[in-house]
């Protein structure tokens, strides 16, 4: 294998890097890699999700050269083996944007933080939105891996709408539903109106994130995009699925139309009895 990855000149140095082993059951060495990766930037997502959350703007931004906003990212390239070690197939899949330049995480106390990530990985798989929330988490973990902010802000937004259930809606409902989560919903709709136009004029007007802003930019769609991931992970355990979140996302503020509606709820019930 090292002879292979000499002759494709892919780089092989170890310095920073873990070695991770997924263990899953595939039809071939290519249902195989995807099965893995998919699990991996799972995993990755939620380690870049708890990490990032915490993440400030950064005021040189526009003096370095662009970078990935995620810390735990894929290494230069994966094989798939059989269960005896060997290899399952001739070759590797490469990862053409495992550079990574930025500081490592560093943990004070790894087994702590050990402790709290397996609590967060097993409220997701007890959640009756584990589905939601990984597909979520991938979407989340992939925009992220880009260095080129125009692309991670593209996916940024695609994954709001996926996680609010609006990929067939108005701009306007993805942007009612996410603000619900925001104690200050003013401030949250500025924000998620801001990060819509920038998108925007990314996609219509072919004007790219300037480097200024960049950084700025990223950090409000991380923070729209973590808040719902975070809600549907600590309150998952109340909703059926995903339906039942996206109605949720939509119920009205007005008080009196619920006392209304509460009435009328009553009233057909009794009905039903007589």
């Amino acid at each position: 294998m090292s002879s292979l990855l000499k002759s494709r000149k892919v780089p092989t140095e170890s310095g920073g890097l873990t070695t991770v082993i997924a263990h899953v059951s595939a039809l071939n060495p290519h249902d195989a890699q995807e099965k893995a990766t998919d699990a991996l930037d799972a995993l990755r997502g939620l380690l870049n999700l708890l990490v990032n959350s915490s993440r400030s703007i950064n005021p040189f931004a526009d003096l370095t050269a662009p970078h990935a906003v995620n810390k735990f990212r894929r290494g230069a390239f994966q094989t798939v083996h059989l269960p005896d070690g060997s290899l399952a197939s001739e070759m590797f899949w490469y990862e053409p944007r495992w550079q990574h330049d930025h500081q490592s995480v560093k943990f004070k106390d790894p087994d702590d933080y050990r402790k709290s990530i397996l609590r967060w990985w097993g409220k997701i798989q007890e959640n009756p939105l584990r589905d939601h929330i990984c597909a979520g988490l991938l979407r989340y973990c992939r925009a992220l891996d880009h260095h080129e902010s125009d692309n991670a802000l593209l996916e940024m937004w695609g994954a709001l709408e996926f996680l609010t259930g609006t990929q067939n809606e108005r701009y306007d409902i993805t942007i009612d539903r996410i603000e619900r989560l925001f104690r200050d919903r003013d401030h949250a709709r500025l924000i998620a109106n801001h990060i819509r136009h920038r998108r925007n004029q990314s996609v219509h007007a072919a004007r790219s994130l300037e480097s200024g802003e960049s950084d700025a930019v990223l950090i409000h769609a991380e923070m729209l995009v973590s808040r719902i991931l975070f809600f549907c992970i600590k309150e998952g355990a109340n909703f059926l699925d995903k339906s039942e979140l996206f109605e949720f996302l939509s119920l009205s503020y007005d008080e009196e139309n619920w006392k209304r509606r509460d009435k009328l709820s009553k009233l057909f019930f009794q009905y039903q009895k007589r």
